[in-house]
């Protein structure tokens, strides 16, 4: 017994030595399985407000402080850190005027048509927990891998960060101020659009566990979001389980699977509001008051094209990674308590390295 244990022990450090010599090797698997799982995401029919890329946004854009909604205020330095928290980035011209004009930077653009890149974000964990042999089939593959006999592919988890200039929200029905829901298809008071803001972030996650495929994909809609396990047999990512990450009236009922096309897994973006789904159609994701995305087969847009490929700890991020504010105008006409999120114009998302990591080495690795 003790032996045994000493050989597991010995093949982790081998492992240890090989890979540390590698890394250029790693990099390499790591890009390619990122480039082979990239996903396939359908833009909605008509869809109005496309994805654009980072650089040319913040052209278009000032820092705004918190209390000043009207007039930003300009800064020589872009605020970068803990000394960027209560910054907005504001639009320099009025938003009204470039919703009026189809040609304008909040519109985004098409990527079929321009370059847009998708910022991937990669997190590599640590070899003896991407190799770990625990039997004795595991330490022959382990020495076969090092006598070049078989391949062993990295451990890492991947974000694919797709940013939007615009956000277009929900139309819900309002009795006086109060949200109301709308009975037998009819509104009793009247409608009026909410949730729509500058800036808009989203994202879709893999976790790769030392296989030529994911082990687990997660999807983000909106303030919820999804996890699939992938089966090989199959081929199909199908339900694990969903989570909540803000608000209690956020129940969206996700689709059992997510397929694939060409190799690559298949998302579908909701019109306007662009939230991750694995299936084309109508999904309820809020129950009061009710409020639906709705997407479909519009534009094929084939991500793997152009991904931007950032290795944390390893690679230079942009200098806009590090900024903490708000990706958008603050909100403006809020109904009931501005802290509820009832505004027709919501303030904009925080940025990609803010949020809380889908994935975690040691955790999925138990």
């Amino acid at each position: 017994m003790v032996f045994g244990h000493l050989l597991l022990r010995f093949g982790e450090l081998l492992l240890l030595i090989t890979f540390a010599h590698s890394g250029a090797d790693t990099y390499e698997k790591i890009e390619e399985l990122i480039t082979q799982w990239a996903p396939l995401i359908w833009l909605a029919p008509h869809e109005k407000f496309f994805p654009l890329d980072v650089e040319e946004f913040l052209q278009h854009v000032n820092v705004g402080i918190q209390s000043n909604t009207s007039a930003p205020e300009s800064l020589d330095s872009f605020p970068l850190g803990s000394d960027s928290d209560k910054f907005y980035l504001v639009t320099k011209k009025n938003l009204d005027s470039l919703l009026k004009d189809p040609s304008s930077f909040i519109y985004g653009k098409n990527p079929n048509e321009h370059q847009v890149p998708v910022y991937t974000i990669v997190n590599e964990c640590s070899p003896n927990l991407s190799f770990r042999v625990s039997d004795a089939d595991s330490l022959t593959n382990t020495i076969s891998a090092i006598y070049g006999q078989i391949d062993l592919y990295p451990h890492f988890y991947v974000a694919f960060w797709i940013f939007y200039p615009y956000n277009e929200g929900k139309e819900i029905c309002f009795l006086g101020k109060v949200p109301t829901p709308i009975l037998f298809g009819s509104c009793i008071g009247h409608r009026k659009t909410i949730g729509n803001h500058v800036g808009d972030w989203e994202h879709m996650s893999l976790f790769f566990s030392g296989k030529p495929y994911p082990d687990r994909m997660y999807a983000s809609v909106h303030d919820a979001g999804v996890y699939y396990r992938y089966e090989p047999k199959s081929r199909l990512f199908k339900y694990e389980k969903q989570e909540t990450r803000k608000g209690i009236l956020q129940r969206p009922k996700f689709p059992p699977v997510v397929r694939k096309e060409r190799g690559h897994p298949v998302l579908f973006s909701a019109y306007g509001s662009h939230g991750m789904w694995s299936a084309p159609g109508e999904h309820y994701y809020v129950r009061v008051p009710r409020l639906i995305d709705r997407n479909g087969y519009g534009t094929a847009w084939e991500t793997w094209k152009d991904l931007k490929i950032f290795h944390l700890g390893a690679s230079e991020l942009p200098y806009w990674v590090s900024f903490r504010g708000k990706w958008g105008n603050p909100p403006q006409n809020c109904f009931l308590i501005k802290k509820l999120g009832i505004c027709e114009l919501s303030d904009g998302p925080k940025g990609i390295l803010e949020r809380k990591p889908d994935f975690y080495c040691f955790r999925e690795a138990r």
